[in-house]
């Protein structure tokens, strides 16, 4: 069986290739080889002697077929498969959570959707194998530290294929995640307007490897440390989920006692845990949980897992599989919650009472 696009330079470069020897743009030579409206007859017809002559016919059969075995499954629940690979041989709560509740969305619409824990499975391409003949259409990817170099031995030229990481190893998927640059931004901008001139950050930084992610989260907080004057600037407090909670505490205090900030942006609810001493402290959480009382923005794994679904569906309907020369990166806002953590910077006391008030988080 060969491998995923990727692998092959011939095929990375053969859309463009068609394209340039056509005149006309990737998605024009895509939408054409797929059999999609919209391409002028001329234009269709100049890109199929093309892709004859060049050798490309096999992906026009692979589309079809997908279409093919998209229409053969009517009547019937479709097959998907949530594919992740978690830092051990057991599948963490979180994954567990979303692949439950991305099948849900998904039961409505007649689709079954299977968690596949790839440990399992130690030859990618017998995977590949296996999906396609147990009759699965489409696949979800699930970015944990690991999945890259399997997912690059894959064979997935045979599915429709929406990822969920936050990770650019695969610039060739379509993708679905949630924004962090803008509410890092949006909660800056708002202790400020409530008062708070020290303002401080505790984010992650994986020692061998940073996500997207997470960059883009330092890149938030750097820019908005640069606006401020030098007297109210705070250098931000770097840790890994990967820390004990102790370690992360000691930390803060530490980071605290230097920095003295007087609010504090949270990347999780694993830094809000570990943060014993909370008295007059403003607190804001980048992404937080559903039903806490924190200021700050929520997960919204349904909403990115609504998004997903829809994805996916247009994508099997369509016939489109495998890597993809125009990939589409969908961007979902999370949602605000305002919380009793921030107040106006005028009333120490409430702040101090609410912070005190509220309810340890088990993350």
């Amino acid at each position: 069986m060969m491998h995923n696009q990727p692998s092959s330079p011939d095929n990375q470069l053969s859309i463009r290739k068609m394209a340039g020897l056509a005149g006309v743009s990737t998605a024009t030579v895509s939408r054409a080889l797929s059999g999609k409206a919209g391409v002028a007859k001329r234009t269709r017809q100049k890109i199929e002697r093309i892709a004859r002559e060049k050798g490309y016919a096999p992906n026009v059969v692979l589309a079809a077929a997908a279409a093919k075995r998209f229409r053969a499954a009517s009547g019937k629940n479709i097959a998907l498969a949530f594919l992740v690979r978690p830092p051990d041989r057991l599948v963490p709560r979180a994954l567990a959570n979303n692949a439950k509740s991305l099948a849900g969305l998904l039961a409505p619409r007649n689709y079954d959707l299977q968690l596949i824990n790839t440990w399992e499975h130690e030859d990618p391409v017998k995977l590949s194998r296996l999906l396609y003949n147990c009759g699965v259409q489409g696949v979800f990817l699930k970015r944990v530290f690991g999945l890259d170099d399997y997912i690059q031995r894959m064979d997935l030229r045979h599915f429709a294929v929406v990822s969920f990481d936050e990770e650019d190893a695969h610039p060739h998927f379509h993708m679905v995640r949630q924004s962090t640059f803008k509410p890092f931004l949006h909660l800056h901008q708002l202790a400020r307007e409530r008062g708070y001139r020290r303002i401080g950050a505790v984010l992650y930084d994986h020692p061998e490897r940073n996500t997207p992610d997470d960059i883009r989260v330092k890149a938030a907080e750097t820019f908005c440390r640069n606006q401020l004057p030098p007297e109210e600037q705070v250098l931000p407090l770097y840790t890994t989920v990967q820390t004990e909670m102790r370690i992360i505490g000691q930390q803060i205090a530490a980071w605290r006692a230097r920095e003295k900030p007087d609010a504090v942006i949270a990347r999780s609810l694993l830094v809000t845990e570990a943060m014993h001493d909370r008295s007059g402290l403003g607190l804001a959480v980048l992404t937080s949980g559903a039903d806490d009382d924190y200021t700050g923005f929520h997960t919204v794994n349904n909403k990115v897992g609504r998004h997903g679904a829809m994805l996916m569906e247009t994508l099997l309907r369509a016939g489109e599989l495998g890597t993809r020369e125009d990939p589409m990166e969908l961007i979902v806002q999370p949602d605000w919650n305002e919380g009793n953590t921030l107040p106006p910077r005028g009333s120490p006391a409430a702040a101090c009472q609410a912070l005190e008030s509220l309810p340890r988080v088990n993350v």
